[in-house]
Formats: structure tokens, sequence, C-alpha cells
């Protein structure tokens, strides 16, 4: 598939990926909430839903990382196949500034080996939370349906991702409001982070999902 076959908007946004670095060794959650096997409570946060609401809702999460402290991990890491992340502050900032009133931000402590902890909001969990027609089903080939006013759709996402022409300008940070599980930035983000030097932050193609976009 050539970029002529493309929709516009494939290179107008990429695909966030945060990626598990070298400085993210076996990342703990000791007090994370669950309800019994499989112990995935991660994968019903975040996607858009944020933490307000949830059982994280008035905590402060605290994260255990299997090195030395006190050198701060890379800037992010994917967290439930990016339902949410785990940035730095300075991320964090980045993307507010990008998307204010479409990311929502829970400080936590990250608690090294032999017990050095860093100052709760050096590291956030972090969810984009603003949602809207961002994929286009039909040129993808799947049939969308609406249960009880919730568009939905039938089949399998294809590997190569096709974006809606009619994206608004000026969204910066989103989620597809059917299906919200990938976060998708434009290229002021991709600058942004690129200017600021972001570690364990990639961009892709939604053609090329996987690929980092250097």
């Amino acid at each position: 598939m050539t970029d002529g076959d493309l929709p516009a908007a494939n290179r107008r946004f990429f695909k966030l990926l945060a990626m598990e670095g070298p400085n993210w060794p076996n990342l703990r959650w000791p007090g994370k909430p669950h309800s019994g096997p499989p112990d995935y409570p991660y994968l019903r946060l975040g996607k858009g839903r944020g933490f307000a609401s949830g059982p994280l809702r008035g905590t402060t999460p605290r994260f255990h990382v299997d090195t030395r402290g006190p050198a701060a991990p890379s800037d992010a890491r994917a967290y439930g196949h990016t339902g949410w992340l785990i940035v730095s502050a300075r991320l964090a900032e980045i993307f507010r500034r990008l998307e204010p009133g479409g990311v929502e931000t829970l400080p936590i402590e990250l608690e090294f080996r032999g017990g050095v902890v860093l100052p709760v909001g050096a590291y956030l969990m972090l969810d984009v939370t603003r949602t809207l027609p961002a994929l286009d089903f039909e040129r993808m080939g799947l049939e969308t349906y609406e249960v009880e006013g919730r568009r939905c759709f039938r089949g399998n996402l294809p590997w190569t991702k096709h974006l809606r022409d009619d994206i608004p300008v000026g969204a910066n940070l989103f989620r597809d409001d059917v299906a919200p599980v990938f976060i998708w930035a434009s290229q002021a983000v991709r600058d942004a982070c690129r200017a600021a030097r972001i570690k364990g932050l990639g961009f892709a193609w939604p053609d090329h999902p996987a690929t980092d976009v250097r």
C-alpha cells in the first residue's frame, strides 16, 4: 500500500507507542486493586475513562522498580496495552498543554530497591480521555452498529488502521470513541516530545502501528 492509497489523516497523526525500556525492570504494583483471577485489573482502568470515578479515587498508588534509585526511569511506560501510561511530570505537562481538558492524571510514588522513593508527583498515571470518531471503519471493511445509543463494530481491527479525514483541526491527543484502546497523537505532540528529548515514547504511522517513526 502506497501513501497515495491512504487517508490524508494517516500522515497527520501517529499511534502512540510507550515502550518498556531498560530503566523499568520488573515494575510491580503490589497494592493494585483486583477482583480475583485472572488478576488483570489494570485492563479495566483508563482507556478514556480516567481514574476519578474508579477504585483509585483518593489514593496514591505506589509502584516498585527493581533497580537502585534515585536514577529516574524513562519518561513513559505503557500499562494495560496503553489503556493508560506511567509518565514523568514533564511529559504530563506537555500532554496537558497540547490537549487541555483531554488528559487525566493521578500522582504516584515510585519505590526503588533499597527503599529509595521518588517524591509523589515525580511520576503519574495518565489517561487520554478525549474521544472522537477517529477510525474509518467503512474504509477498513468493518460494519458498525448501535446498541442502546452506543456505536459498536463487528470483526477485528486490521493491522493497517485507517483514520478519518474529518478529525478536527487542533486535536492533538485522543482515542477513537468506538475502539479506545489506542492513543493517537498529532505532529505537534511528536515535535514537542522530540524537542524535550522525551525517552520511552514512540510514534508510529497508523498503517505501520508497531514501528517507531524516526
